[in-house]
């Protein structure tokens, strides 16, 4: 089964989260900020967090398809 072609393609097995920051090019802070929510489940090796390649992709696919409504104050 392959991605849907606006969800970038993890190489990885897991990535730590400053890099699977960059890999999907959202801000650290952001990602962060999924996993206090509890929409982003991270992995631990002793106490460095993971984003496992499976749990990022499917954190990618419940992102919303289009912008919510406060972008729009953004960009007037």
């Amino acid at each position: 089964m392959s991605a849907p072609a606006n969800v970038p393609t993890l190489d990885k097995l897991a990535y730590s989260l400053p890099n699977f920051a960059k890999a999907v090019d959202v801000s650290l802070e952001k990602i962060r900020q999924h996993i206090k929510r509890g929409e982003l489940v991270p992995s631990y090796v002793d106490s460095k967090p993971l984003i496992m390649r499976e749990e990022g992709e499917r954190w990618l696919r419940s992102r919303p398809a289009e912008r919510s409504g406060d972008l729009e104050s953004v960009a007037s």
